[in-house]
C-alpha cells in the first residue's frame, strides 16, 4: 500500500486489487496446471519456475537497469503480478509430487505415516515463508526502495535456481541409479533361478 500510494497515488484499495489479481492468477491457474502435470514430468514445471520467477520478480519494481523495457504503471504492476500467481503454481504444486517421488526413490516404499509428515510439513512452509518474507520485505524497505528491494530478492532468487536445478539432477541421477541397481538384482534374481531349475 506505501509503493502504491507513494509511486501511483493510489491508496488501500488498489493495493488489495493487486492481491486479488496475484491469487485470481493462482485460482485460474491450478486446474489447468495440475491436469498438465498429469501428463508431463512436474520437475520440468518445477525448474522452469525456479528460472522465470525470479526474472519476473525484477520487473515488479521494476528495477532500474529494466526501466528502458518498462515503466512503472498500475497496469504494469497487475501484470506483473498476474504472472507471479501463474508461476508460483508452477512452483508449488509440483514440489509435494517431487516430495514424494523423492522418499520412494531413497526407501522404495512411502508408508501412510510418511505422506502425513511430508504433507504436514509442505503445508508449513507456507505460512512460515510469509512470515519470513512479510519480516525481511519489512527489514529491507528501511534501507531500500521498492525496486531495489525487488531487485535484491530476484537476484538471490536466481541464485537458488541453480542450486534447485543442481538438486534435480542428483535426484534424477539417484533415480537412474536405483533403476539400474534394481534392473542388476532383477537379472541376479532370473539367473539365480534358472540355475535352481537347472539343477532340479
Amino acid at each position: 500500500a506505501a509503493y502504491t500510494q507513494a509511486q501511483f497515488g493510489q491508496g488501500a484499495v488498489f493495493a488489495g486489487v493487486c492481491l486479488l489479481v496475484n491469487t485470481a492468477g493462482i485460482i485460474l491457474v491450478a486446474p489447468f496446471l495440475g491436469q498438465l502435470m498429469d501428463m508431463f514430468n512436474p520437475y520440468v514445471f518445477f525448474v522452469i519456475s525456479a528460472f522465470t520467477l525470479p526474472i519476473t520478480y525484477l520487473f515488479l519494481g521494476p528495477s532500474h537497469f529494466l526501466l528502458k523495457l518498462v515503466q512503472p504503471s498500475p497496469t504494469q504492476l497487475l501484470v506483473v503480478l498476474g504472472f507471479i500467481g501463474f508461476e508460483m503454481c508452477m512452483a508449488c504444486f509440483p514440489s509435494l509430487i517431487i516430495m514424494y517421488d523423492i522418499y520412494r526413490v531413497r526407501y522404495r516404499k512411502m508408508p501412510q505415516s510418511a505422506q502425513n509428515l511430508i504433507t504436514s510439513l509442505y503445508c508449513a512452509s507456507f505460512p512460515l515463508g510469509a512470515f519470513a518474507g512479510a519480516v525481511s520485505s519489512g527489514i529491507l524497505s528501511q534501507y531500500l526502495t521498492f525496486a531495489q528491494s525487488t531487485m535484491a530478492m530476484g537476484i538471490l532468487a536466481i541464485i537458488e535456481s541453480f542450486v534447485l536445478f543442481a538438486f534435480c539432477f542428483a535426484v534424477r541421477h539417484l533415480k537412474h541409479k536405483t533403476r539400474s541397481s534394481e534392473e542388476a538384482s532383477s537379472l541376479l534374481g532370473s539367473v539365480t533361478d534358472m540355475e535352481i531349475h537347472y539343477n532340479d
